[in-house]
């Protein structure tokens, strides 16, 4: 980190505007890294740069201080602000759907596996684990060996994929199952969901500090963000998705209050879509988007490349926040 480093917010009152501008003053706020604090070197005034970081969780189990503390962490860490105001309202259990137990609607044989004390599959890496030995097994090779099925044997390695995924159904189906009622309960629920965020919204503002205010959210929190913006606008600095289906819904036609025609809304702006390409669940937004007046701007990250983690990952990723800062213009 270089304590020494400064850049200077523009004076249209839009940090997402900003020039990074070491070391030069002359017409405007010159930010010092890591101290939190700028002087207008016009008029001698004393501003905060921390800002407000606003996280909307997505899907899953939510765990605001856990999450609260990553992105301070990381603000800090990678963009060197030591000071910014994290808000991470727990939506999903605040105004979310109850948890749901899938096991009456599988087939009997889970109920009696579960009554017997047979421990369940914990996940796709452990099916992931499971299908690597069974196929190894089933060709007579070392399942220490990272060897692969042979050719021709495509039938049986399907086979052995349907056994497997069928001793880990109910962990698997579990965790479908979370990611669609929370998608299906926000479809039905908007009005709830949008009203809870706005209120959140609005108490981040008033207790905002000065610098850069940023509304972001995770897979279906994006969705919620640029829902909740779009259709109450306030004067924020950046919207950040980060592997969201919003594109994906837009183009199903279940978001009506996003489109060019009244009543419905052009999407918030300024927007900053962020994805992984190994994430199966995060969509380009700017090709979909291309006709709104200020349309979003999509940004890539390599990391994680793990399946699981190419979509639970985004927060731990340096990545992401070095893209928000220069997004801002917060350049170290």
């Amino acid at each position: 980190m270089n304590p020494t480093l400064s850049w200077r917010a523009v004076r249209d009152g839009s940090p997402a505007t900003a020039r990074a501008l070491p070391g030069e003053t002359g017409g405007g706020i010159v930010w010092r890294s890591g101290s939190g604090r700028g002087v207008d070197d016009e008029d001698g005034t004393e501003h905060t740069m921390g800002g407000t970081f606003l996280y909307l969780h997505g899907t899953g189990a939510a765990s605001p201080e856990a999450d609260r503390t990553r992105i301070e962490r990381h603000l800090r860490d990678d963009l060197g602000i030591g000071d910014a105001h994290v808000v991470c309202p727990p939506w999903g259990a605040e105004v979310g759907p109850p948890d749901l137990d899938i096991l009456p609607a599988l087939p009997v044989s889970y109920a009696d596996a579960r009554r017997s004390g047979v421990e369940e599959g914990r996940g796709l890496p452990e099916a992931a684990a499971d299908f690597h030995a069974a196929s190894l097994a089933a060709v007579g090779a070392d399942p220490a060996l990272p060897a692969a099925l042979p050719p021709g044997l495509e039938a049986v390695g399907l086979r052995i994929l349907t056994d497997v995924l069928a001793r880990h159904r109910l962990s698997l189906t579990n965790g479908v199952v979370d990611f669609l009622r929370n998608v299906l309960f926000f479809l039905r629920e908007s009005d709830r969901v949008r009203a809870y965020v706005d209120e959140a919204i609005d108490e981040a503002r008033g207790g905002h500090r000065g610098g850069p205010f940023v509304v972001a959210g995770h897979s279906l929190g994006g969705v919620i963000a640029l829902e909740s913006l779009t259709a109450r606008p306030v004067d924020i600095d950046l919207l950040v998705t980060a592997g969201s289906q919003a594109p994906l819904l837009w183009l199903m036609g279940v978001m009506p209050g996003v489109g060019a025609e009244a009543p419905a809304r052009h999407p918030f702006a300024p927007w900053l879509n962020v994805l992984n390409p190994r994430d199966p669940l995060a969509f380009r937004a700017a090709e979909v988007f291309a006709w709104a007046e200020a349309p979003p701007e999509d940004e890539t990250i390599e990391e994680p490349r793990d399946l699981l983690a190419a979509h639970t990952g985004y927060l731990d990723e340096p990545e992401l926040y070095r893209i928000i800062g220069r997004r801002l213009g917060i350049v170290r």
